[in-house]
């Protein structure tokens, strides 16, 4: 049997090192011949679905901020994807918590959590003690997570994060600002 490429016109115009890193992970591979085979994206432990492709997707009116890249992992969760840091790939846990829930990640990857905003206009992420800012952030560090669906204009007033436990929680206040 023989290894396909499977490339979307979209996909093969992009450039560089995405564009590298995509194409690895659209390649398919003979089910029969490799039936236990795992895909797991570089320098983390997320397991991707069988025959999962990473996809981009384009806010049609924005440039800096208007795409982001997503997949589905083998547990049924999303995961966000910057295809020029893939160790700093993002699951997005399912649902929306309130600001009094703990906050867990026994991964080795980053974890991100839908919660309420706080402030006059609930646009910024609750900060629980030990999580800052992602505008705190060094912006070359914070430039490496991937775009956030919903997060148009890349606010990072909206995301608080904690480095060592590596959960992100995001303002769903702010992203439904941002999709009007």
């Amino acid at each position: 049997m023989v290894r396909k490429n499977r490339i979307s016109d979209g996909i093969s115009k992009l450039h560089g090192s995405a564009n590298g890193f995509l194409k690895k992970f659209q390649t398919e591979i003979d089910e029969k011949r490799h039936p236990n085979k795992r895909r797991v994206i570089d320098g983390t432990d997320i397991e991707l679905a069988p025959r999962q492709k990473i996809e981009r997707h384009r806010y049609p009116d924005l440039v800096d901020y208007g795409t982001y890249y997503s997949a589905m992992m083998n547990n049924g969760h999303t995961v966000l994807v910057n295809p020029d840091y893939p160790e700093y790939s993002v699951e997005v846990m399912p649902g929306s918590y309130d600001q009094e829930h703990h906050f867990m990640n026994d991964t080795k990857h980053w974890r991100m959590y839908y919660v309420d905003g706080v402030g006059i206009d609930r646009y910024s992420a609750p900060i629980p003690e030990s999580y800052d800012y992602l505008q705190d952030m060094d912006s070359d560090e914070a430039d490496k997570f991937p775009g956030i669906p919903g997060d148009r204009y890349g606010n990072r007033w909206a995301i608080g994060y904690n480095s060592k436990d590596k959960v992100l929680l995001v303002s769903n206040e702010a992203l439904s600002l941002n999709k009007r």
